[in-house]
């Protein structure tokens, strides 16, 4: 069988074959390099993304209280009922792994009856509340809007009447609704301020001073 060889100039006992490319790989060098600044990058991305994760999480939970407050001021002026929104117990069956849940429930329009009727019948209804996230009283409080200019106080259970404006629990006209939500992990906070027309207004602690959220 005949066989092909060449030499190669400068290495005159390199024998090769026909066509045979010639490939250069990394050295462990340049392996070690390349993963070192890839550590690098990871160290400093991975802490500031999860620091961005737990700040939406915070602020997803916050708009989905919002919203169901909303809802339930609606429903109640729908059905000429009180409405009744608390987050102040857990639900191990329906929010596994929440630190508390927020459910609604109509109240009878007469005042002092007492009766309450669940509405629990859809998704909108409840809202749990992500780990890490739960219900706390920070330690400055005064700035955030609410029906009065007194300080406010945390609030789990809110009232609303079938206007939809806000009421005590036997129907009085003077609360002073603030619901706080705070990252357990970073200690960081955000407030539901309930106005004298009932709307939730949203505000984020920065230091000490409350801004309404954009």
């Amino acid at each position: 069988m005949n066989r092909t060889v060449r030499i190669r100039q400068g290495n005159p006992l390199q024998i090769t074959n026909p066509g045979t490319r010639w490939m250069r790989g990394f050295t462990m060098l340049e392996l070690l390099v390349v993963l070192m600044i890839v550590l690098i990058i990871a160290a400093i991305g991975i802490p500031a993304w999860m620091k961005m994760n737990r700040s939406y999480t915070l602020r997803n939970d916050t708009d989905k209280i919002a919203n169901m407050i909303n809802a339930s001021r609606m429903r109640g002026g729908a059905t000429f009922s009180r409405v009744k929104v608390d987050c102040s117990s857990t639900d191990a069956t329906n929010c596994r792994g929440s630190s508390a849940a927020c459910t609604v429930t109509l109240i009878d329009y007469v005042v002092g009856s007492g009766t309450q009727t669940s509405t629990l019948d859809s998704p909108q209804q409840r809202v749990c509340l992500s780990p890490g996230i739960s219900l706390a009283t920070p330690s400055s409080t005064y700035g955030v809007q609410t029906q009065y200019s007194s300080t406010p106080t945390l609030s789990t259970v809110l009232y609303f009447n079938s206007l939809g404006f806000p009421i005590t629990s036997s129907g009085g006209t003077s609360p002073n609704y603030a619901m706080y939500l705070t990252d357990t992990t970073n200690g960081s906070f955000m407030a539901i301020g309930i106005a004298a027309n009932g709307k939730p207004n949203e505000f984020i602690l920065s230091g000490n001073t409350w801004l309404p959220r954009q």
